[in-house]
C-alpha cells in the first residue's frame, strides 16, 4: 500500500481545523492561558502547513520561507504553552 502524499496533507489539515476550533471554542468559553497558546500554535502549523502546499508552484519562492517561520512560531507558541504556570 503507497501512501499518496496530497492525502496525507488534507488530513493533516482537516485534523489541525478540529483541534484548531475545538481549542478556540475552549478559549472563548474559559479565557485559558493554555487553550490560548495551543489556539495560537495550531493557527501557525495549519498556515505553516497551507504554505508547504505551494512546493513545487512559481509561489515556492515565499511559500517555503514563510511556511518555515510558521512553523517555528508554532513550535515557540507550543513551548510558550509549556511556560504557563
Amino acid at each position: 500500500m503507497v501512501l499518496d502524499a496530497g492525502g496525507l496533507k488534507l488530513a493533516l489539515g482537516v485534523v489541525s481545523l478540529t483541534l484548531c476550533l475545538l481549542f478556540f471554542g475552549s478559549f472563548r468559553r474559559t479565557r485559558s492561558a493554555h487553550s490560548g497558546w495551543w489556539s495560537v500554535a495550531l493557527v501557525f502549523l495549519l498556515f505553516g502547513n497551507i504554505a508547504y502546499l505551494l512546493t513545487g508552484t512559481s509561489q515556492q519562492v515565499w511559500a517555503d520561507p514563510a511556511g518555515n517561520a510558521l512553523l517555528v512560531a508554532g513550535a515557540f507558541s507550543v513551548w510558550a504553552r509549556a511556560r504557563v504556570p
